[in-house]
């Protein structure tokens, strides 16, 4: 069931958008957002009214500050402002999140507990006999990282194609998010969290931030990944899940691959991948200073591009690319500063 913002989420924005200052002035008031995002909101200069309630109500969902928001709508002085809120239903049901919110700075607005959401799907061992190894090395690289930036970081194990493409359309559909948060029923996907260093039983609940990380370490094709059972799963079925999710559908993507197609990635059987070894350290390197994930993304490039692998009796080179870039932004990522 949905929380009552989300579910009048519509009739809420256009009711308050009469007096949107009124509302951001009361919201922080009651400490609901920091004053970073207060002067964000504030400083919006483009858009009508209903634009910047519209961010303003996404924030707080981010956060999670549902139930506090609706105590705020609930206040006499709010409802003497705004008295057409006496004609919903803000009655909790349940618990959802929402989609990512931009901010005012030409860089998108992280500032959600946790970051976000980083899921790590890791095939090793497939079916057929055979063993990705050094991919162990890469999904613990990844977790420690993403950690280090503040995401809750989740694993699932071994994924066929059917789990992979079912564990993905259960994280993109946002609502269904509460049943999930029973632990029992996610055991059939094998999710482990990372905590302390490594990979334990999952605890915590499954909540959206304002970011969300996919990282697939697997065999596959062009434009395809392999699931453990050998079937592949289009990585367009995987991006798909989550269009409309957003006011402008197909927006706000990145997809980065280890090589471009027609050739396959290489991985070192201790060491991990380059490609996923590059970007962990290129991560660590870049994030501190504020720089976006493209600068960073140049480097692994670059870092992967100059690698020489030997096989076959030839020495071998490899190219990793953005496959798909639909950010209207600078993604900036920043180390948890807890």
């Amino acid at each position: 069931m949905e929380e009552p913002i989300v579910r009048n989420k519509t009739a809420i924005q256009g009711i308050l958008s009469t007096d949107h200052q009124y509302i951001l002035d009361k919201v922080f008031e009651k400490k609901l957002i920091t004053r970073r995002d207060y002067n964000n909101l504030k400083g919006i200069l483009k858009g009508t009214a209903e634009d910047h309630v519209i961010k303003l109500v996404d924030n707080l969902i981010l956060k999670g500050r549902q139930a506090e928001f609706v105590k705020v709508l609930q206040c006499d002085d709010v409802l003497e402002t705004f008295p057409q809120l006496r004609t919903l239903d803000l009655e909790h049901t349940g618990s959802t999140v929402s989609p990512s919110t931009l901010n005012t700075d030409n860089s998108y607005l992280l500032s959600s507990k946790p970051t976000g959401l980083c899921v790590i799907i890791n095939n090793e061992n497939f079916q057929n006999g055979t063993k990705r190894r050094g991919t162990e090395k890469d999904s613990r690289s990844l977790a420690d990282v993403f950690s280090w930036l503040g995401f809750h970081v989740i694993m699932c194990k071994d994924q066929t194609k059917s789990d992979m493409e079912q564990v993905t359309k259960h994280l993109a559909a946002l609502n269904d998010l509460a049943a999930l948060n029973d632990l029992a029923a996610l055991q059939k996907y094998k999710l482990q969290e990372w905590s302390d260093g490594k990979f334990t039983t999952l605890r915590k609940p499954l909540r959206h931030g304002d970011a969300f990380v996919c990282c697939i370490l697997s065999h596959g094709a062009e434009g395809q990944v392999t699931g453990v059972d050998l079937k592949r799963l289009p990585i367009e079925d995987i991006t798909s899940a989550f269009d409309g999710q957003h006011s402008s559908v197909d927006a706000d993507f990145l997809v980065a691959m280890a090589t471009v197609k027609k050739y396959q990635a290489t991985r070192h059987i201790e060491d991990g991948s380059c490609f996923i070894q590059s970007l962990c350290k290129r991560l660590r390197e870049g994030c501190p200073g504020g720089d976006d994930i493209m600068e960073i993304l140049y480097r692994v490039n670059n870092d992967v591009s100059q690698k020489k692998f030997f096989g076959s009796g030839a020495v071998k080179t490899q190219m990793s690319e953005a496959k798909k870039m639909t950010l209207r932004r600078k993604l900036v990522f920043s180390p948890c500063s807890s």
